[in-house]
């Protein structure tokens, strides 16, 4: 009986604990317990500054509830501690949707709002908030920055006075009132009382000893100005713009070292911060120290192995330094830490790049877009690789997605107005320039796109305004002055253009673009030396400008001087291994000097780094032909077509070849539709397509092709001499002499010019 009694006792015991545990599993299953451990978890990681771990627990917390407000709103805030702007953005604006009666959110949405230029979007966040709470200093702070973006500097201090009213132990209020006093030109003397005040209210106030700093270094105190930068930062280790404006100032005098510990000071204080690796990394690319960057993050790595930004910082100055063995361990370190991480993608993607393998970079990026289909960044910089590498449709298809993530990303915009800028569709280019206004009427680039658009109508008098406005808002930015440039071109004032290219140079140096115009109208005015010089001079400014030297080795292939062509584009591809354009210069130069071994041997070592160029082979391919090697040069453009099958160029002219030397017609016609289609504007194209249409007796079809594309190329002496053979063939001979006539006048000392000559010899 009492074995009995025990057993039962054990069996409601092995109950209770399988009740107590299914009581437990259901608590876990139940969402809002779920979501509510998530942002509780993610709170105390911010507390600690542990942000991205943060951010990690409340994005969680947000796949449980997309619609959990206050997941967004810490979200929200964490981000802006690290550093991401639009995500931040994003998140404030999500929570406002959700929840309107959350006033700390409205603020932060203006601010960043009144940041971003969105000054009636940012007023109605402060109205709101005024409307509910009257008392809320906040939004009267809000509304004196918007004030004062305006220049309205009176209304800025009354706003200022209201909030200062309401909370007078605000130090930021006290600091703000003394900017706008500095600013307005007003009450200057109690600009310095008011911050010394602030910082009375608070001796941690970081605003207030930047802005007392900058005030004292106006007035020439560099101690005094130092003594405060460095307050700053000691006041609070982690903030960016109170260590960036630190360095700053050391940079401006001279004290290199100086600046560099203090932003190494914020990078070990800041193990998380990809912003604060960032501004140390720019500071070793500006000032030339890369070596120094790779012992320094190197180290910190070692400290820090699976700190991921320690990691991503580290991968990227190696692949800057092009060391791939040491980049790819990193990068496999990188994977094992978050293996969807969207910056791992893109070093990837980049140092392919960096190898000429463009189609494995963009593969990688696919994949990646696949794995996070609404991440921005993936969808920007997809955009950016796809336009880089001419895919045009692919560009435009990532950027418009990044606009359907954040349809206020006005970054989106830039991208596909680069995008319709390539394919000279100016109507887009207008209608996106007035959607980015609407956005930010102090945009720009905007007014860039919209002048450009103007000039392409006409419409001068509109197009030089804009321009005007777009140079006067952003006086550092030679956009303006290129496109001023190009419309001093297009109505033949050269002078003026080159007046404007030189501004343009002025304010980017490293302006390619500006110095080929510049070039151009030089030659175009019949001065090459004066263009060689003139490059030579810019050389001197940014001597490690690969661009430069391949333009000084195309002018100096122009001149004939093929030894200074064949240096030039050689010193080019030392500076960047990679630039294709300029082992293509260095190969003319080759080609030229009548060294085509040289020039062969440059591709075939260009392929064997680059297996997966077929623009490489292709080129590789017209070597041999023009050598009259056939066979090589067929085996090249077949090579070329299995890398890449509607490479166009390949096609076109192994189809040539097919007819040439008794090929298959039907394949040749087949290449020769490919080479047409992906090439339909190239004069080219359509003399190979006519060619192969003769051989096949389709003279109609061939005459056709031909007589259109003599009206772009009229001097082209291979297409007058097939356009003779076809009238010839369709019984026309006057029309066929006279075409053959012109082709023995445009092909003098040429085979072209000499067949011409025995087929009208025949007539």
């Amino acid at each position: 009986m009492s074995a009995h009694r025990n057993l039962r006792a054990s069996t409601l015991c092995l109950l209770g604990v399988s009740l107590g545990l299914t009581s437990l599993a259901g608590c876990n299953r139940d969402p809002n317990v779920r979501k509510q451990k998530y942002l509780e978890s993610g709170k105390r990681y911010e507390d600690s500054g542990k942000y991205r771990e943060a951010a990690i627990q409340f994005s969680n917390a947000l796949k449980v509830d997309k619609n959990f407000a206050p997941a967004h709103f810490e979200l929200a805030k964490v981000y802006a501690k690290l550093g991401s702007m639009q995500a931040s953005f994003s998140e404030f604006s999500k929570t406002v949707l959700l929840d309107p009666g959350n006033m700390p959110a409205r603020i932060e949405l203006g601010r960043i709002e009144m940041a971003g230029g969105l000054a009636d979007r940012a007023r109605e966040q402060a109205d709101a908030v005024i409307a509910a709470h009257p008392d809320n200093a906040d939004a009267y702070s809000l509304l004196a920055g918007l004030a004062a973006r305006k220049g309205d500097f009176a209304t800025a201090k009354q706003q200022m006075q209201k909030a200062i009213e309401l909370n007078p132990k605000n130090a930021d209020f006290h600091t703000s009132m003394a900017m706008f006093e500095n600013a307005s030109g007003e009450n200057m003397d109690s600009t310095e009382p008011e911050l010394r005040k602030a910082l009375q209210l608070d001796p941690r106030s970081v605003p207030a000893h930047m802005a007392l700093a900058q005030l004292l270094n106006r007035r020439g105190d560099k101690a005094g100005a130092e003594q405060e930068y460095l307050a700053a930062t000691k006041a609070d280790p982690k903030n960016v713009p109170a260590h960036g404006l630190a360095a700053a100032f050391y940079l401006s005098q001279q004290q290199q070292p100086k600046a560099e510990a203090v932003l190494k000071e914020l990078v070990l204080n800041s193990v998380d911060s990809q912003t604060a690796d960032d501004m140390l990394l720019d500071f070793y690319i500006r000032t030339n120290q890369l070596p120094s960057a790779e012992s320094f993050f190197s180290d910190f790595v070692s400290h820090n192995p699976k700190n991921f930004t320690a990691n991503y910082s580290y991968a990227r100055v190696l692949i800057m330094r092009h060391e791939e063995a040491k980049a790819n361990d990193v990068l496999a370190t990188l994977t094992k830490l978050n293996p969807h991480a969207p910056e791992t993608a893109l070093l990837k993607s980049s140092m392919l790049l960096d190898d000429g393998k463009t189609k494995d970079a963009l593969d990688v990026m696919k994949a990646a877009v696949h794995d996070a289909p609404d991440n921005l960044q993936l969808h920007m910089a997809m955009g950016r690789m796809a336009l880089g590498s001419g895919d045009l449709e692919t560009a435009m298809q990532n950027f418009q997605e990044a606009q359907r993530i954040n349809p206020n990303n006005i970054e989106a915009l830039s991208g596909q107005a680069d995008v319709a800028d390539r394919k000279h569709d100016l109507p887009l280019l207008s209608q996106l320039a007035g959607k980015a206004l609407q956005l930010n009427p102090k945009y720009e680039p905007a007014l860039v796109w919209r002048a450009t658009s103007e000039a392409n109508n006409k419409e001068f008098a509109q197009a030089e305004q804009d321009l005007t406005q777009a140079e006067q808002m952003a006086p550092r930015d030679p956009r303006p002055h290129l496109e001023i440039a190009q419309m001093r071109m297009v109505g033949g004032k050269m002078p003026e253009a080159a007046a404007e290219l030189e501004k343009a140079l002025a304010l980017d140096p490293n302006s390619e673009t500006a110095l080929h115009m510049l070039a151009f109208i030089q030659v175009s005015q019949k001065q090459p030396q004066k263009a060689i010089d003139r490059v030579q001079q810019q050389i001197t400014a940014s001597p490690n400008n690969e661009n430069f030297y391949r333009e000084l080795a195309t002018l100096k292939l122009y001149v004939r001087d093929f030894n200074g062509a064949r240096e030039s584009a050689q010193k080019a591809l030392t500076l960047n291994p990679q630039d294709e354009r300029a082992a293509q210069t260095l190969s003319q130069s080759y080609v030229a000097a009548g060294q085509a071994e040289s020039a062969i041997a440059l591709w075939k070592q260009w392929s064997v780094k680059h297996p997966t160029d077929s623009v490489a082979t292709s080129l590789l391919g017209e070597l041999y032909e023009n050598k009259g090697d056939t066979d090589n040069a067929q085996a090249s453009y077949e090579k070329s077509l299995q890398i890449d099958p509607h490479q166009a160029w390949a096609a076109n002219n192994l189809a040539y070849l097919l007819v040439e030397h008794n090929g298959n017609l039907d394949r040749a016609l087949a290449l020769a539709q490919q080479a047409r289609a992906g090439r339909a504007q190239d004069p080219n194209t359509a003399d190979t397509l006519a060619w192969v249409y003769y051989h096949k007796g389709l003279y109609a079809s061939a005459r056709s092709l031909l007589e259109d594309s003599l009206k772009t190329s009229p001097d082209n002496a291979t297409i007058q001499y097939h356009l003779g053979l076809t009238f010839e063939k369709m019984g026309n001979k006057p029309d066929a002499a006279l075409h053959l006539k012109k082709a023995i006048e445009l092909g003098k000392n040429t085979s072209v010019g000499q067949r011409a000559a025995q087929e009208l010899a025949t007539l």
